[in-house]
């Protein structure tokens, strides 16, 4: 199991993508560096017993036993089944309830999707300050960190360079084809924090 965000060639157990754990890890290191010693976190993972799920949780928490995050707290924490944006608006107006202004500043999230969720649970509150990170480099939230109508609680996003996997998965079939037969079990390609800083680099995926 090797935990990867890609494709899978059906020829060959052979994973073409990102590293889950490596996501994980840029997201909560990200939010951690952005309040210095006084991180406070809310984490909302993707569905559990899933691989990705686990490994970009334990690249999470991982993150925050390192220097950077030293002083951080992660206050609470829920699983969000299918990446759902429902469920997730829903936990954020449950801990916007239950929280007060200041209890927590940044909320750390498996994917994009969920992260519009968080976003528009926000927006509802009328809760500012408060970080937003995701995954896939997709969709509005995306947007919401490099497009025209901004959102400043759009941190920052993970580019899993899905072109690059589109194209190894064709160079890797057609060794296939052509009977080479050793491969590595995992292809790797870059895992790329985005932010607004260096967003107009990694376009949201189509």
């Amino acid at each position: 199991d090797w935990s990867v965000t890609g494709v899978q060639t059906c020829a060959l157990p052979i994973y073409i993508g990102a590293s889950a754990q490596i996501a994980g890890f840029l997201e909560m290191q990200y939010v951690c560096k952005q309040f210095p010693g006084h991180l406070k976190v809310m984490g909302l993972w993707g569905t559990p017993g899933v691989s990705t799920s686990n490994e970009r949780t334990a690249g999470a928490m991982q993150a925050l036993k390192t220097a950077a995050c030293r002083g951080a707290k992660l206050v609470a924490q829920d699983y969000v089944q299918a990446e759902s944006q429902q469920q997730s608006y829903t936990d954020t107006q449950d801990w916007l309830q239950r929280y007060p202004a200041g209890d927590f500043n940044a909320i750390v999230t498996y994917a994009d999707d969920m992260s519009e969720g968080v976003l528009e649970a926000l927006h509802s509150a009328r809760r500012t300050g408060v970080l937003v990170t995701g995954a896939a480099n997709f969709g509005p939230f995306a947007e919401a960190i490099c497009g025209p109508k901004r959102n400043p609680e759009a941190a920052a996003t993970v580019n899993f360079a899905t072109n690059d996997e589109g194209t190894l998965m064709m160079q890797t079939a057609l060794k296939v084809l052509k009977g080479q037969k050793h491969f590595a079990q995992w292809i790797q390609v870059p895992a790329t924090l985005v932010t607004s800083s260096n967003c107009k680099a990694f376009p949201p995926a189509a």
